[in-house]
């Protein structure tokens, strides 16, 4: 089986840790014959020691290792900064799979579509052309500090606004603002390619700072021309440390003549935690001065309650892998439920993000959870294409799947 070689460079690298070298072979067949090279492993220690490694396509990780686990090499992983997709492969249960998919992610990790055990040709290959696709991008698009710089400078950074509607009223409550890159060669790209470019090379607090101002200006027109909904922007764990953070948002509130609840900050949960004073200070003075502030992808991080107990949040975010899973599975309708009447009890209001049926939005509504977000209401879009003058948002867009099985 060949490995990786200067020669081959140009090839897409898979790698194989997984202690039975016959799933390796198995797998390797199956990679070949899509224009991969094989890097295989039966020993964590050595694939440890492999730097071939760090160049990778994709990890295949197999969660039980006789002399080791999984979760172990991961946490590994993670704390060498490695930036190799990781695919999950297991024949433990979906639950187990999917808390270690969380952890990896919780991490830092990025994680590819899961192989179950025993797998078939088709599946491996469904996950191989996952990491083909990011192998395939046009050469040098993305990859330089430079080219995202200039982004920021030259004004391509776009905001597209996805709408927040009241369960109990269907009228539009608000929206967030999701960044886009409108490369002049490339056309619009999603969040998804440039976001981990801008984390890597330390861009993301000058891409943050871009899209607070974009958003607070976008604001400023709507409220002048009569909608007074809060705009959210989702800010990362390393603004959240800066102390001089809220007298930013001050200064930007006054360029623009804007109260601080024409902004809501969303804060992912995984994020919230690190340096828990300094983020108690910028939280608190934030909301002092009117700003919703929003902890997003809840259930998804650690110490959920020590958070929602110490910072100053007034709404809650319930994470779109909860709201995908209502209609089918009794365990997350219990606890979307319970987080709703938790975060009713601590005065906040719940948002449930991911809505795509029907389905789920009518269960969500007689639960009780507040706004509802997500493509059943309307996908992100510019400025332009927001049309918040009708107040109401149709049941559907048409461009949605709709259930009409309801949810128990």
């Amino acid at each position: 089986m060949p490995v990786v070689s200067a020669e081959s460079a140009a090839r897409p690298t898979l790698v194989v840790l997984d202690d039975d070298p016959t799933v390796a072979r198995f797998v390797g067949r199956v990679a070949e014959a899509q224009g991969f090279d094989i890097v295989a492993h039966t020993c964590a220690a050595a694939f440890a020691r492999d730097d071939r490694v760090a160049g990778a396509s994709l990890l295949l990780l197999d969660l039980d290792l006789g002399h080791t686990d999984g979760v172990r090499v991961l946490r590994d992983l993670a704390s060498s900064a490695s930036t190799v997709p990781v695919a999950v492969m297991s024949g433990s249960d979906d639950r187990l799979v999917g808390i270690v998919e969380q952890i990896g992610r919780s991490y830092g990790l990025r994680m590819a579509p899961r192989l179950p055990k025993p797998m078939r040709p088709k599946q491996i290959r469904n996950v191989l052309a996952h990491a083909r696709a990011a192998c395939d991008r046009p050469a040098g698009c993305l990859s330089t500090y430079e080219e995202l710089h200039r982004a920021l400078i030259s004004g391509e950074i776009v905001l597209h606004y996805q709408p927040k509607i009241d369960l109990r009223t269907g009228m539009l409550a608000g929206c967030e603002a999701l960044a886009r890159w409108m490369h002049p060669e490339r056309g619009m790209i999603s969040p998804g390619e440039f976001i981990p470019i801008a984390e890597q090379t330390g861009l993301i607090v000058p891409l943050t700072r871009v899209v607070l101002d974009v958003a607070a200006r976008q604001a400023a027109e709507w409220r002048a021309a009569g909608w007074q909904a809060r705009v959210a922007v989702n800010v990362p764990a390393d603004m959240l440390t800066d102390l001089e953070l809220p007298d930013r948002i001050r200064a930007l509130l006054a360029r623009y003549g804007l109260p601080g609840e024409a902004l809501s900050i969303e804060v992912t949960e995984s994020e919230a935690a690190r340096d828990l004073l300094n983020a108690m200070d910028v939280l608190a003075r934030l909301r002092l001065m009117g700003l919703g502030l929003s902890v997003d992808d809840f259930g998804t991080g650690h110490s959920s309650l020590v958070k929602l107990r110490d910072l100053p949040f007034d709404e809650v975010k319930i994470d779109r892998s909860f709201t995908a899973r209502i209609e089918e599975d009794p365990h997350t309708r219990a606890l979307t439920r319970a987080t709703i009447q938790l975060g009713h009890s601590l005065g906040m209001r719940v948002v449930a993000e991911g809505v795509e049926t029907q389905a789920a939005s009518d269960w969500l509504k007689r639960s009780g959870c507040d706004v509802g977000q997500g493509y059943l209401y309307g996908r992100p879009v510019a400025p332009a294409a927001f049309d918040w003058k009708g107040g109401r948002i149709p049941a559907a867009s048409p461009d949605a799947p709709v259930s009409t099985r309801p949810a128990a």
